[in-house]
């Protein structure tokens, strides 16, 4: 049973959770806005973070960006990619992370 957390994308720094659902309802018309995931040094292969967009305005040229934690973000691979941008203004999605592959924190969009 994940339990519900409130995110907020305009800081650009904002750390996703594990095990909780992080309902993301705030963002920033004008500037860029982002969430982190969190250090993976203490994630287990397996671990789920539930991501629920509940941001009206987003859209192909208004998104938020998701990657690695920290000022310089940690090597992270989201399906294969170092970083995913969200337009949809209700999505919703889970990460898993698998593991460290090839150097880099691996999660798969489910």
């Amino acid at each position: 049973n994940f339990s519900l957390v409130t995110k907020d994308a305009r800081d650009d720094d904002e750390l996703l959770e594990v095990g909780k659902i992080n309902v993301v309802s705030t963002f920033n018309n004008n500037v860029s806005n982002g969430l982190r995931l969190p250090a993976t040094g203490g994630l287990t292969a397996g671990d789920i973070i539930s991501v629920k967009m509940k941001v009206a305005g987003l859209n192909n040229t208004k998104s938020i960006k998701i990657q690695g934690s920290g000022s310089t973000p940690q090597k992270v691979s989201i399906d294969g990619a170092n970083s995913i941008q969200v337009q949809s203004e209700n999505a919703a999605f889970d990460l898993v992370y698998l593991g460290v592959i090839a150097s880099s924190g691996s999660f798969i969009i489910a």
